[in-house]
């Protein structure tokens, strides 16, 4: 394997949504990590469209913070670079409805 893939791909632990309002109807999933380019695939099973917190932890703290609007019943295949990630190390991925996380959506980084 090329040495620079090798030394970039993540652990990555995943976090299940537990079905509470926070997160309730959103899924994610085929999640990628290259040199702190996040790629991951986030599901709405619910009537709701609104805007989405993504969070990237490491060590319990969060590192990135994004946010993305899904309309109801869809999917978003969204991509985000987050440097504190780095090269290397474990991170986790937590998501929820902004309207629950309004001190985190007002410093997030809005994706497209």
């Amino acid at each position: 394997m090329n040495k620079y893939l090798a030394a970039l791909f993540f652990f990555i632990t995943l976090t299940a949504c537990d079905g509470n309002p926070t997160s309730e109807g959103l899924n994610y999933g085929n999640i990628r990590s290259v040199g702190g380019y996040i790629t991951t695939t986030i599901s709405n099973t619910s009537e709701k469209s609104a805007d989405v917190i993504i969070n990237a932890r490491r060590d319990g703290r969060n590192v990135c913070t994004f946010v993305t609007y899904i309309k109801a019943n869809s999917k978003n295949n969204i991509g985000a670079t987050c440097k504190a990630l780095g090269s290397g190390g474990s991170f986790k991925l937590h998501i929820g409805w902004a309207s629950y996380f309004q001190d985190e959506a007002s410093i997030a980084v809005r994706l497209k």
